[in-house]
């Protein structure tokens, strides 16, 4: 940056309104940087001069050292900026009267009162290098106060190195406790395994005793219908003999009777023929004829009562063997229903488990994404937040850029200043939950306040 000495005066002594020194190295975005470069300053001839010792309205001395970013710069760093001599003079002299100023409003820009903007600018740069050094003074004054605040700390601190030995016992019966602790978990989890195994046989154990219980019940009711059946064969065989000795006892009185009827009877028989038979020979025939068919009878008899008890022996020994078998079968039956019952119970205690790990691993993954979800609106919310800083801060750069131009021509120059508009345009992309913003950057040429050109660049970003 050129140094711009001092401008020539109308009247000889008197200070014109740029007659001050000013010089910078490296000053990019000067003031109020913005990504622009002020790279000479041109000499003045036909500036108005003001008597000498009048003080002009923005009569300061201004000096700021390594003020990186001041006014909202972006990336620009001010080495040195010197004012030394006064702007604007009140006396008698005349100065040129320019009529233009500079507003801005949304990206327009709109000409003002020279005079009026150079002594806002030069009013705020003013309050703003005030307030640098106020903050300046106050931090020395704190890092002071610190430093002390440390001194009397380090200086009145009381020795506890008598207690780390103490600390670091404590530390190892932590250790060794929380080792112990996790032993006396393993153990307990251990045992709890073993006691739901043993539970698990106890149960099974149970329903094998139960079975065995039921077979031996039915056995028994088996046993009781077997010897009520006995007996009741037994009665039978008995009836059966009384009703023998009973047939024998009138068998013999009806052949006693008749042998009596026999020896009472007399017939006297005249027969005109030869010798007659003789009727003991006769009676002794019928006698043993009679005999032979009792014994026939009874042996008849005794044969078909045989056979009958024999067939119902076979028969009880069959539905005997027969509700051996059903029994055997149900009590199989029992068992295998057992064992399926405890399997059931156990598929059940296992699917009530995973039902509460399902209903926990929801719950967790519900809360996990309620807390994704808050983070997402957080971050939408700090996105729009961010946006709509940004657009400020554009429009805030837009305003700043104009004014540094307008500080720049009421500083002389005919410099070619671009001016960028943002204007953010959000184009909806179908099927997608995302978000398509087109930033178009609008570059205006001013040459001494007019718009010469103008260029348009659309960005596209997400």
């Amino acid at each position: 940056m050129e140094t711009l000495n001092r401008y020539p005066c109308y009247h000889p002594g008197n200070a014109g309104p740029f007659s001050r020194q000013w010089s910078s190295k490296s000053a990019h975005g000067v003031f109020l940087g913005c990504g622009i470069r002020i790279s000479s300053v041109p000499n003045t001839n036909q500036l108005p001069c003001y008597p000498s010792g009048n003080a002009g309205p923005l009569s300061r001395q201004w000096s700021s050292k390594s003020a990186n970013g001041g006014f909202w710069a972006r990336n620009n760093r001010i080495s040195t900026v010197s004012i030394n001599n006064r702007l604007w003079g009140t006396g008698g002299g005349t100065g040129s009267d320019v009529s233009t100023g500079l507003t801005v409003n949304d990206g327009d820009v709109y000409l003002g009162n020279d005079k009026d903007n150079m002594q806002n600018l030069n009013n705020r740069l003013a309050s703003y290098l005030q307030k640098v050094k106020k903050l300046e003074l106050e931090n020395r004054e704190l890092e002071t106060k610190i430093r002390e605040a440390k001194k009397k700390q380090v200086s009145s601190g009381a020795d506890y190195s008598h207690y780390y030995a103490t600390i670091a016992d404590l530390r190892e019966k932590i250790f060794e406790m929380t080792s112990a602790k996790k032993q006396i978990s393993i153990q307990h989890n251990n045992a709890r395994i073993e006691e739901e195994k043993l539970q698990t046989k106890f149960e099974k154990e149970v329903g094998m005793r139960q079975v065995v219980d039921d077979d031996v019940a039915c056995l028994k009711r088996m046993l009781d219908e077997n010897n009520v059946l006995q007996l009741n064969l037994e009665n039978d065989i008995e009836y059966l003999q009384e009703e023998l000795v009973n047939l024998q006892k009138n068998h013999a009185a009806d052949v006693l009777e008749l042998r009596n009827q026999i020896s009472k009877a007399t017939v006297n028989v005249e027969v005109d023929g030869g010798q007659g038979e003789d009727l003991g020979a006769i009676m002794e025939d019928m006698r043993a004829k009679y005999e032979k068919m009792a014994l026939k009878n009874q042996e008849e008899l005794k044969i078909w009562h045989e056979s009958k008890i024999e067939k119902v022996q076979a028969q009880v020994a069959e539905n005997i063997q027969a509700l051996n078998e059903a029994h055997a079968t149900v009590s199989q039956l029992k068992r295998t229903m057992q064992s399926l019952q405890i399997e059931l119970q156990s598929q059940n205690s296992m699917k009530a488990s995973l039902e509460g790990t399902l209903c926990d691993v929801e719950m967790r993954n519900n809360m996990e994404m309620e807390r994704h979800n808050n983070i997402i609106r957080q971050l939408e919310a700090e996105l729009t937040q961010i946006l709509s800083k940004i657009k400020t801060k554009d429009q805030e750069c837009v305003r700043l850029e104009a004014e540094i131009a307008e500080y720049r021509r009421l500083l002389g120059e005919d410099t070619i200043v671009k001016v960028p508009v943002k204007v953010p345009v959000e184009v909806p992309v179908e099927r997608t939950p995302t978000k398509t913003y087109q930033t178009r950057i609008v570059t205006e040429t001013l040459v001494d306040g007019k718009v010469v050109t103008q260029e348009t660049k659309v960005l596209t970003s997400e």
